[in-house]
């Protein structure tokens, strides 16, 4: 993607201007292996600043909910990551090479477990969100009957019927178990549906009385769940 190219050049051209700028103020007889690495690290931190917003674009087809909960952590992980690796880096200028090494080594342990957890959190905010971003059973049924309405031709039924319609509309919404009713209450508007588009005269009249009755029985149900959580 276009996009992802430009990301990647921004990184490019702040890790090489990163280097460029050490080398120039740093002092040659101050470069020692603890320095070199340390500010390779840098570099690499400070990079990332300009690659973490790539991270979001290459997520973007998951939930609105699991990129803006990701923002935050990003954010503290990313200056975190920074700070550690300027310090380390400044401690090996110094010629505190232990110090730096031990530093650069809890930085990039840092990331990396902040990493994994804001991964493993990010999943489980999407699956959540996906879960709970999925429309209602009741509102597929209200549909299906409203589709019945049009096809009926018996007055009665077809009152009987918009009656129906409009129940299911203040219908409980679905919770995260699925109520004993769902299966029924799905099976009657299948039902319905083929009855009238084999006769569209039928008399629907007792499945409908039955549908009303295991929609009061799911509210009671999905109300007492929500109580419950």
């Amino acid at each position: 993607m276009r996009s992802m190219g430009m990301f990647n050049l921004a990184v490019l051209v702040a890790s090489v201007m990163v280097l460029t700028i050490a080398a120039v103020l740093v002092p040659d007889k101050s470069w020692s292996n603890a320095a070199i690495t340390s500010g390779v690290i840098f570099t690499l931190s400070v990079g990332f600043i300009f690659y973490a917003p790539s991270i979001l674009v290459k997520s973007q087809s998951g939930s609105d909910a699991a990129q803006m909960a990701s923002l935050g952590p990003l954010g503290v992980v990313t200056g975190w990551t920074l700070l550690l690796t300027v310090g380390a880096f400044v401690l090996a200028i110094l010629g505190m090479d232990k110090l730096a090494w031990s530093l650069d080594i809890f930085a990039i342990g840092s990331f990396i477990i902040s990493g994994l957890m804001q991964r493993a959190a990010t999943n489980v905010i999407g699956n959540v969100a996906t879960q709970y971003s999925a429309p209602s059973m009741h509102i597929g049924w209200q549909g299906k009957i409203q589709g019945s309405c049009s096809i009926a031709s018996d007055a009665k039924s077809k009152a009987s019927l918009e009656q129906l319609a409009e129940k299911l509309r203040y219908a409980a919404s679905d919770v995260s178990v699925s109520s004993p009713q769902d299966c029924q209450i799905d099976s009657e508007v299948k039902a319905i549906n083929e009855q009238l588009s084999a006769d569209s005269a039928a008399n629907v009249q007792s499945q409908i009385s039955k549908i009303e009755m295991l929609i009061a029985q799911r509210d009671i149900f999905l109300r007492s769940a929500r109580n419950k959580a």
